[in-house]
Order: structure tokens, then sequence, then C-alpha cells
């Protein structure tokens, strides 16, 4: 029977039989890092059809614990982020919330409650408040399977209706109410390039929610950024036309929820564009040095290509001259031949 040494005590062996005694496995830290390893997709369809409801209790328990061993940093916002999902590359929308899973409700040191959160194609749900963890880590398994719903939808749809399809059939699958299921929902427009921030709607209905978020994509057109930079679509007569565009529907949006004035939401909006307007002078700029030096490669090609059109035109006519010059040889030999020919003929 093999022996080894036990770690940390030099000279002391113990049997191998009796390292099950000496060493306890955590079989959820083990999953939990091997999830992390995972892409999301494939972690979410693991969490969801693998695990029963008591690993999955276990999984939580645990990143709970893990999360509470950490350094305590002071925090004054209301909501705490408690489990968090992976980024979402495929389905993960520009102006998307970094934060989804669940978070704690707190006021200073008492726990209000916890709820779920998700989002897709700029549309977050927000599940009702639950007094356990357990119970919102279950609402969280459903909403997920209502994104799931969302993304497996036929391309066909618009995505209003998917959104209503897919909660109608989960949420009737689980015997419950969507007013009792989904407490809120927000909209998110990217507007980094002029205010440096999303703009955020929220609504407390779902049909409040579409509506705001159809709003906001009626603006789809040609794509003006791809992250910080300017695409090739980008124009500064295009972005600002679309950002008046944008900015209008904001402003109409929270005007109809009630809680601010138009006037309130347009100084709001005009203290942040203060803010940003050097970077966006800025980013025009450049496209415009960008475009100049566009414009002189392309008249630098198109010289070119008129000079090497020149060129193989003069070709072109030489060796018509040639060809000339050849047929007028040929013909004037021929006719001598032909001459000498009958010559020889009347000779003879």
């Amino acid at each position: 029977m093999g022996l080894v040494f036990r770690q940390g005590v030099r000279g002391c062996c113990v049997k191998r039989k009796d390292r099950a005694l000496t060493r306890t496995i955590n079989h959820a830290a083990n999953v939990c890092k091997l999830l992390r390893k995972l892409s999301s997709q494939v972690r979410r369809e693991i969490i969801c059809n693998r695990l029963t409801q008591k690993q999955r209790l276990a999984l939580e328990t645990h990143m709970v614990a893990e999360k509470n061993n950490r350094p305590e940093k002071s925090v004054t916002a209301e909501s705490i982020l408690v489990m968090r999902d992976s980024k979402v590359g495929g389905h993960r929308s520009c102006g998307q919330e970094a934060s989804r899973g669940i978070c704690k409700r707190s006021s200073r040191d008492k726990v209000l409650g916890y709820y779920a959160q998700a989002g897709i194609n700029n549309f977050t749900f927000y599940t009702r408040t639950q007094c356990d963890l357990a119970s919102t880590l279950t609402d969280h398994i459903i909403l997920l399977r209502i994104l799931a719903h969302i993304w497996s939808s036929h391309a066909s749809h618009d995505f209003p209706s998917k959104v209503r399809t897919a909660v109608a059939c989960v949420l009737q699958e689980e015997g419950l109410a969507q007013r009792e299921f989904l407490r809120a929902f927000r909209v998110s427009f990217s507007a980094i390039h002029w205010v440096g921030r999303h703009l955020l709607v929220n609504r407390n209905t779902l049909d409040a929610a579409l509506d705001a978020w159809y709003r906001f994509d009626s603006l789809r057109g040609p794509r003006l950024f791809w992250g910080a930079q300017v695409s090739e679509e980008y124009t500064p007569e295009r972005a600002r036309e679309h950002w008046a565009q944008a900015r209008e529907i904001y402003i109409q949006l929270q005007v109809e929820a009630g809680r601010q004035s138009r006037a309130q939401v347009e100084q709001s909006l005009a203290s942040q564009e203060a803010q940003r307007q050097t970077m966006e002078e800025q980013a025009a700029s450049r496209w415009r040095q960008d475009e100049w030096k566009r414009q002189q490669r392309q008249a630098g090609r198109e010289a070119a290509e008129k000079i090497s059109a020149h060129k193989l035109l003069h070709r072109i006519e030489k060796l018509v001259f040639f060809l000339g010059s050849c047929n007028r040889q040929g013909g004037a030999a021929e006719g001598s031949s032909r001459a000498a020919k009958e010559q020889g003929t009347t000779a003879v």
C-alpha cells in the first residue's frame, strides 16, 4: 500500500486510504470554476438542463459565500449584484447593461429582497422582488428561458412579437401571470457619441416598454459608429440628424412617463451635450481629415488610370499604324508579283 506525505507537515506520512479523511473536496467550487471557463450559452444550457434544483442551490450558495469572503467596499447603491451572468458576445447589443443576474435590494444594512435581471437587444427584464435567494434563483432560470425562446424564434418575426410570444409561452408553462412575475422593463439607446452614456427609458408594463423600443428602433439606418470609431457610413451631417431624431424621441418618452417636464429633460441633455461637444468635434475633424486623404488617394488612382489609358491608346495607335504599313507593303508586293506573273504569261 502506497504512502504519501501530508502537505505542510514534514516527516509525517499517512496512508493513501486515509486521504479522504484529511481533505474535503468542494465540488460546488470546482463546478463554478469550470463554468466560468465556458461560454455563457453553454453555461446556461448546463445550469438549466443538467443540474438539479438542489445542485443549483449548492452552486448559488458557494457563489454567495465566495462573494462575501471578498474585501468589503463601501456601497451606496440601492441594488447590489449578487450573481452575475457572463457576457454574451453574440446576443449582447451595444447599450445592453453589463450587469446581468441576481441583484440584492438593500437600504443601509437591511436587505429588502432579491430580484433577477437579464436583457437582449437593448431590452432588459426585471423580475419580482423575492425575500429569499433560492426563489430568486428560480425566477432567474425562468427569465433565461424567456430569453432563450426569443433567441430561437423565427427570424422573420419582429422583435416585439418574439418577446410577447416568449413571455406568454414560458409563463403559461410555469403557471405565472405576467404582471406577477415581471416587475419592470428598461429600454436603452446608445448615445455615447453625443452625451457620453446610454439613454435609458423605464416602463412598468410590457406593451409600453415595447412601444418605446420600437420608436427607438425606427431610427435604425446605416451604422455610424463601431465602438469609439466612426464607420464608413459616418458623416457629421448624418450624425447630427440621427441624434436630433433620437433626442426628440427620448424627450417625448420621458415626458410621457410623467416624472419630468420637457424643459427638465432638455436641460439635462443640453448639459451632457456640452460636456461631449469637444469629443464630437474631434471625431468630425478626424473624419474630415480621413475623407480628404481618401479623396486624394482616389484622385491619384483616377489620374494613374487616365495616364495608363492614354499610354494604352498611344500603343494601340502605333500598332494600328504599323499594321496599316504592313498591309500596304503586303498589297504592293502582291501587286508586283501578280504583274510579274502576267508579264511571264504574255511572253510565253
